[in-house]
């Protein structure tokens, strides 16, 4: 039974359609809960949020200008984040790891007004505009806050106006600005409190571990709204946050499947205990069952996934807790799919002309809804690449069964073989394993191997036991994209 809290917050953004109207309430209702751990409460927060609004108004920023966020995860992440929601300002969120050249291609490219971060030469132009809120003197920026006049409630924005422009790291090429709205960010929360069987309590403490400049962004509204503790973990380093998860008794953590099996691995190698955890929420690239199978077993039913994209808010398709603890208790199965499309979209397979395939059939994985990007900044043409017959061409191969539960095989063109497939599983299945992944090049087929902690592997021997002829290559690491997903075309 939901709470009258969630009922209500339910109906308001479902009327509003606006997530930023829900902001001022939250932050009223939650005034003297901490939002971070050393000090900081909710109503601090906000008397925050609404200055630096204030402050950029006072530049001269105003409703639909870019903002460019070039910040790690930390408070000044989400006071910025929030303060653009205020001003009605398009916050552009810059991707970990990129570089001062590319920096400055996307303040050029979207006209940016202003800056937060610490690389103000890679941007000329801001002059005054440039603050650096983690800088060791933060003077300016204090003085900045201090100066202006908050601005009372958020302003009002059209609700087709952008909220976010989200840019790619650009491993593949130049990175596309894929573009989200007010109206698309409410929907994506509506549907998040309504499909979502473990929402986020105001007693929670909320690890923030996956980059807020890419996926982790979308954890910040339920995590704030809710009232619940924020802690960040700046880079991933699964030691760190394990011993973050004890010492301040976080109930929920967002990961990638890369992260997920390092964190798993960390935990039972280090004795921590991570019995706190009441959600474990993972996504943004396939997960192994075995992977699953082994989180499950040291973590307990407590995870999440949840599968979705840039173009396209989550919740798509949701794997519940309840469903991961059915695949402990004899229907191993589930934890090879993705889960169930949500009412959020109309999700289906075809074929490459756009025709629906039966159960069980694979094929083009393609959406449609309100939570679906209106396209990518000033690519007219790969819009119009992306888009057939009103869906979303998500890029990515699969099958629904029939069930109802949506498997995802791989990215188009890149999913792997059979043989893969199968040695993945095999080497992921053993405990003395952390992380594995199959290279397939010229008809040659590598097992890299990350071996668990204190594990004591040898290559020759693994290869004499792989169900599948192959190479074994011990892996000290696994190489990891700015948002720490398994970078597979670049395997050593």
């Amino acid at each position: 039974m939901r709470d009258l809290r969630t009922l209500l917050s339910l109906a308001i953004v479902r009327v509003a359609g606006l997530p930023h109207r829900l902001l001022r309430p939250a932050m009223r209702r939650n005034a003297g809960r901490p939002a971070f751990p050393r000090g900081g409460t909710y109503a601090g927060l906000g008397e925050r949020v609404a200055r630096l609004a204030g402050a950029w108004a006072k530049a001269g920023i105003s409703v639909g200008d870019r903002i460019l966020l070039d910040l790690p995860n930390d408070p000044a992440f989400v006071e910025a984040r929030l303060a653009c929601l205020w001003l009605g300002a398009t916050a552009v969120p810059v991707p970990p790891g990129t570089g001062d050249d590319r920096l400055g291609w996307i303040a050029e490219a979207t006209q940016a007004r202003a800056y937060l971060g610490p690389r103000g030469g890679a941007v000329p132009g801001m002059g005054r505009l440039h603050l650096d809120p983690l800088a060791g003197d933060r003077g300016e920026y204090e003085a900045a806050l201090s100066a202006a006049d908050p601005i009372p409630r958020p302003l009002r924005r059209a609700p087709d106006a952008l909220v976010t422009i989200n840019f790619t790291s650009g491993t593949t090429g130049e990175p596309k600005g894929v573009m989200s709205t007010g109206k698309g960010w409410g929907a994506s929360l509506y549907h998040a409190l309504r499909e979502n069987r473990s929402p986020v309590g105001a007693d929670e403490v909320f690890l923030h571990a996956v980059p807020l400049a890419t996926a982790g962004s979308t954890l910040i509204l339920p995590a704030v709204l809710s009232g619940a503790t924020n802690v960040f973990l700046p880079r991933w380093d699964p030691d760190a946050a394990a011993d973050l998860v004890e010492a301040h008794r976080v109930t929920r953590i967002f990961l990638t499947p890369t992260m997920l099996a390092e964190f798993v691995d960390a935990v039972r190698a280090g004795r921590r205990d991570a019995s706190s955890l009441r959600a474990v929420i993972y996504g943004t690239e396939g997960a192994p069952a075995p992977r699953i199978q082994k989180a499950l077993e040291v973590l307990g039913p407590v995870l999440q996934q949840g599968y979705g994209m840039a173009e396209a808010l989550p919740p798509v398709c949701l794997l519940h807790p309840d469903e991961h603890a059915r695949a402990l208790d004899g229907e191993p199965w589930i934890l090879e799919t993705a889960g169930r499309p949500t009412r959020a979209v109309d999700l289906r397979v075809t074929d490459a002309d756009g025709n629906p395939l039966p159960p069980g059939e694979p094929g083009s994985i393609r959406v449609r809804g309100p939570t679906v990007s209106p396209g990518y900044w000033r690519r007219p043409d790969l819009t119009a690449e992306t888009r057939q017959g009103g869906y979303y061409v998500t890029g990515d191969r699969g099958f629904l069964d029939r069930r109802g539960y949506l498997h995802v095989l791989g990215r188009e063109g890149r999913v792997p073989s059979p043989a893969a497939r199968t040695l993945g599983d095999w080497a992921e299945a053993r405990p003395d394993v952390c992380l594995a992944w199959v290279s397939e090049r010229q008809g040659a087929r590598t097992l890299h191997v990350v071996p668990a902690r204190s594990a004591r592997l040898d290559p020759e021997e693994l290869e004499r036991g792989t169900p599948v002829p192959c190479r074994v290559r011990l892996e000290a690491d696994a190489p990891k994209t700015a948002s720490y997903k398994l970078r597979l075309d670049r395997s050593p």
